[in-house]
């Protein structure tokens, strides 16, 4: 047994102000972290509000943010952090309002899973006899399918810290549930809706959705899997598209990247238009010169024979 310090964040509508409380707790082996949130509740402050509910890391209710990383308070354990780091810091997931204490608004996390349009459409003229699908058409979904809706994705997801327009992880994999359901027929305008602003083209791959998931789906590999089929299916018009096959591109080009085709590929217009001009001003006040040519590298020929590989037909399990 050890004795922990564990601070507490605190707000409430008669507490306003942020701030966080300490707390002395006995912390012994096989504890969770939710536990020790137990014995202040019980034995220090009984105004301490938090959510839980199946203590099973079923249900998703008992996400927080502890020790800087948001994880699920019922399977973490308490006296491996203690040890590590001294104390344990417990606080309300990031991205979403807190209404008090350790309890959020999921309704920010709710919001984006509707826009997303979470259910199977029907073609106009249904099969009149149902038709076994194989299971296999069904693999790639594995990486999406088991998700408890406990919103650690969206409050760790950087872009969302900066653009509450976007749809977030959660979301975004609860879409590709059904852009790779082989029995949906609204896969195109299903990825032009993923497409807009807020969607699939505004993550910024920086891995943390798929870091944090307490049940390892893999958000991150549902957003590129949709960046592909958006493009397989002509969906280009959008700064995200352009910037990828304009990257693409160069590389196979030269084999290396060539920052300032990319850049002019990415807005869609010629060298001289006024977004690229102020694009190569700025990259010059930095000392930065860009090249428009870039010889081609010695490895270029196995550069393009990976580009081959990947661009060939993937066949069927």
């Amino acid at each position: 047994m050890v004795e922990a310090k564990v601070k507490v964040f605190r707000k409430s509508t008669k507490d306003p102000k942020a701030h966080l409380d300490v707390f002395h707790v006995d912390v012994r082996p096989a504890q969770t972290v939710l536990d020790v949130l137990h014995s202040v509740l019980y034995e220090k402050d009984p105004t301490l509000s938090f959510r839980r509910s199946c203590r099973s890391a079923i249900c998703g209710s008992c996400a927080m943010r502890i020790n800087g990383r948001s994880r699920l308070a019922c399977n973490t354990q308490a006296l491996e952090l203690v040890e590590r780091d001294g104390h344990l810091l417990i606080e309300p997931l990031k991205n979403l309002r807190v209404v008090k204490d350790l309890a959020v608004d999921m309704s920010g996390f709710w919001k984006p899973l509707k826009a997303v349009k979470p259910s199977l459409i029907e073609p106009k003229d249904p099969p009149k006899v149902s038709k076994p699908i194989p299971g296999r058409e069904f693999d790639n979904l594995k990486i999406v399918g088991d998700c408890i809706m406990c919103s650690a994705c969206l409050s760790e997801c950087t872009v969302k810290e900066v653009d509450s327009s976007y749809l977030g992880p959660a979301a975004l994999a609860k879409a590709y549930r059904f852009v790779g359901d082989p029995r949906d027929a609204a896969t195109k305008s299903r990825l032009e809706l993923y497409s807009r602003h807020g969607g699939i083209w505004d993550c910024d791959t920086c891995l943390m959705c798929n870091e944090v998931c307490p049940m390892g789906v893999k958000p991150l590999d549902a957003i590129l899997r949709m960046r592909e089929a958006a493009i397989e299916h002509g969906l280009v018009d959008n700064s995200g598209a352009r910037h990828a096959l304009a990257f693409a591109a160069t590389v196979e080009r030269t084999g290396r990247l060539n920052e300032a085709r990319t850049a002019i590929g990415s807005l869609g217009s010629g060298f001289f238009a006024p977004g690229n001009l102020s694009i190569t001003a700025r990259a010059f006040l930095k000392g930065k010169r860009p090249r428009l040519t870039s010889h081609r590298l010695k490895g270029h020929k196995d550069v393009m024979r990976l580009i081959e590989i990947v661009k060939a037909p993937r066949r069927s399990p």
